[in-house]
């Protein structure tokens, strides 16, 4: 499965809609969304989720939903990205088997356990503290990310891993050296998107494709 070098993940901003940033980061080329929303209404919850899969479609972007399997159905979204302490796996697997499903990992042994359980890709970190998301597992840091991608090489695993967590523009020389070929990002885009700076992220996306069209 390709998957887009730059994942944008939405926020609750009360001035800036969740349908409003997946219109303006599509409009800035991002091409895979996560919805990610907390203490939302399910009712709400599924309408919001509806507007972004119209916003998507008509840009070909893949939609994914954070944290519930349900709304993804209901909204037909391409697929949902799930913790560890979310909900259960090999049992979302199941649920959402022709859709793309994504797990958070924090260590090598999160990782063997995504690729057992056939996740599509698996979000690494966090790379640094975030105020986006609640409930972190232990932040990993450069030194933490590399080790992982240490071992996730030598393990000879396959299933695509994603760095998450803090990432900034200026992380990309270093994340590129580190071995990371795909980043999920939320505060770092809203800024630009809300600055109408989408220069950056078309530089953050060309840089990933460039170096991976080099490999």
């Amino acid at each position: 499965m390709a998957i887009f070098p730059v994942q944008f993940i939405t926020a609750d901003i009360p001035d800036y809609s969740h349908t409003n940033q997946a219109i303006d980061a599509c409009n800035a080329g991002i091409r895979w969304i996560q919805y990610r929303t907390k203490n939302t209404p399910h009712k709400e919850w599924v309408q919001q989720a509806k507007q972004i899969r119209e916003i998507t479609a008509k840009h070909q972007c893949v939609f994914i939903v954070n944290d519930n399997p349900q709304v993804a159905i209901e909204s037909n979204a391409d697929g949902v990205h799930v913790g560890k302490h979310d909900v259960d796996l090999s049992q979302t697997r199941q649920l959402l088997s022709d859709k793309i499903v994504g797990y958070s990992c924090n260590t090598i042994a999160d990782l063997v356990f995504a690729q057992h359980h056939q996740a599509d890709y698996a979000g690494i970190g966090p790379y640094r503290y975030t105020s986006t998301k609640h409930d972190l597992n232990p932040l990993l840091g450069q030194k933490g990310l590399m080790q992982v991608v240490a071992e996730y090489s030598e393990s000879k695993l396959s299933v695509p891993i994603v760095a998450i967590g803090g990432i900034d523009f200026n992380d990309i020389d270093t994340l590129l050296e580190i071995g990371i070929r795909q980043v999920a990002v939320s505060s770092c885009i809203i800024r630009a998107l809300r600055s109408n700076q989408f220069e950056h992220i078309q530089r953050m996306i060309h840089s990933f494709e460039k170096f991976k069209s080099l490999c």
